[in-house]
């Protein structure tokens, strides 16, 4: 629950966005020093050829934690569990400075799945943080300046990777980390006021023992499963083609830049400078060309775009296995996988209704993890069978099919909308103007005649406007 950005009585009167957007720069920059750091070990001494079992791993244990373990953390999805985490990971990151360097293949597998588990926990847990200290009208105006402190974190720390692992090693650079994760500790003590207030500000239990309150019998029309909304299960197959092929690409870039760099400082190096090369440019698109091109051209003809270019750079891989092409394929790789389909996913799912958004989104989540565990285990039974250019080839025919379901999002995007509209006739869900900008021409002229009649004036102005 959103909390004022002013508050009553002792708690804090200005707003948390300064402090949200300090803490999640710390956090990411020390959740990326963390990775880079054992992923450089795990690659000179594991290979590259045992990241698959990294895929598999990560992923179970995800879903483990997220059935199991999450359900105990109940009502302390955001401050609370972030604040449990940070002192396991405080601990981690001291150990793993101790003992990582000559560590066993396996002990360095742990420390690899640790501190993928860590960032998908705390980046998840900051989220539903951020998102319960701030306002609704708050949230939409901050979310993107914090997120960008998060990218800038990101990029600064592989910017400076060098130039501390000249001073200290990677030992001394898994130190540094636990430094960034003590400070962030005091962060999350400065926002433990705005914590308390909104768990002031819930509503007391049910008599019958539930937290959750009772919905009225009568005025819930029929939940829709998720494999029968027509935009939701092409976002889902969208999703799952995305991350196979990013975790597939991702094992032949590291197969290569492995070989590529012999010496750990200079592959942490590339590895630190070329994530926030593509980093830097998701930033830039974002800024300066996502919003007007989603707003200009129909969203699945622009998804379109990337999986068609890489179509052409993958077969290319096929004929000639050059580093540069390898890498220019990962960065593309990483543009289409941030830049394009996370804004696009929020962006299309405007067109559900609002309390359906948490559901879709959790099992496109549940997608996605088994995506990467599906591809974790075809790398495990065809690494040492099929040759890189035939796996290359592989991931041009699933772009080939990824630009074929981008295809048909604009017409379910529309479909969704109408019957949106249709079954809530009397909702004053401001969200639907927005989401008609992203209509074709036609479509979006239909639907703003529909909204014309609608019972609330606002959403008449609205509509006129």
């Amino acid at each position: 629950m959103a909390i004022p950005a002013t508050l009553s009585g002792d708690a804090p009167r200005r707003s948390p966005v300064r402090l949200l957007s300090l803490h999640f720069l710390l956090q990411k920059a020390s959740n990326n020093l963390l990775y880079l750091s054992l992923l450089t070990i795990f690659l000179k001494n594991a290979g590259a050829e045992s990241l698959p079992w990294v895929y598999v791993l990560v992923n179970v244990f995800f879903i483990f934690f997220q059935f199991v373990l999450s359900r105990k953390a109940s009502g302390l999805e955001g401050h609370g569990l972030l604040s449990a985490i940070s002192w396991p990971a405080l601990v981690f990151s001291i150990v793993a400075g101790a003992v990582v360097e000559g560590a066993a293949a396996p002990i360095l597998l742990c420390f690899l799945i640790l501190s993928i588990l860590t960032d998908l926990f705390t980046s998840q847990s900051f989220a539903n943080m951020a998102n319960q200290f701030l306002p609704l009208q708050e949230a939409k105006q901050s979310l993107p300046g914090i997120y960008a402190a998060g990218s800038l974190g990101y990029i600064l720390s592989g910017i400076l990777l060098k130039f501390v692992m000249d001073i200290v090693g990677i030992r001394g650079l898994l130190w540094f980390t636990a430094l960034l994760i003590v400070i962030q500790q005091f962060i999350l003590g400065e926002l433990e006021p705005y914590e308390i207030a909104c768990q002031a500000s819930e509503p007391p239990a049910q008599k019958n023992g539930s937290p959750f309150p009772q919905r009225e019998q009568g005025h819930d029309p029929e939940l829709i499963s998720t494999w029968n909304q027509p935009l939701v299960r092409l976002l889902m197959v969208s999703s799952f083609l995305i991350l196979f092929n990013k975790y597939l690409i991702d094992f032949l870039f590291a197969r290569t830049v492995s070989r590529r760099f012999p010496n750990t400082q200079d592959l942490a190096v590339f590895l630190g400078v070329f994530g926030a090369a593509a980093d830097l440019t998701v930033i830039g698109l974002q800024t300066l060309v996502m919003n007007q091109v989603f707003s200009l051209f129909p969203i699945g003809r622009v998804l379109m775009a990337m999986p068609g270019i890489l179509i052409f750079l993958c077969f290319g891989a096929t004929i000639s296995l050059t580093f540069v092409l390898i890498v220019t394929i990962q960065f593309f790789v990483l543009i289409n996988s941030k830049n394009f389909a996370v804004p696009a996913t929020t962006i299309l799912l405007s067109a559900v209704r609002n309390r359906e958004r948490g559901r879709f989104r959790r099992d496109i989540g549940i997608v996605c993890s088994a995506s990467s565990m599906l591809v974790g285990g075809v790398l495990l039974a065809v690494r040492s069978r099929l040759s890189p250019g035939a796996l290359f080839a592989g991931a041009a025919v699933v772009y080939g099919l990824m630009a074929w379901v981008h295809y048909r999002l604009d017409r379910a995007y529309a479909i969704t909308i109408r019957k949106t509209i249709s079954d809530n006739p009397d909702a004053a869900d401001a969200e639907w103007l927005e989401s008609l900008r992203f209509l074709g021409a036609r479509e979006r002229f239909n639907r703003i005649q529909e909204l014309l009649h609608h019972a609330d004036p606002a959403i008449r102005k609205g509509a006129i406007g």
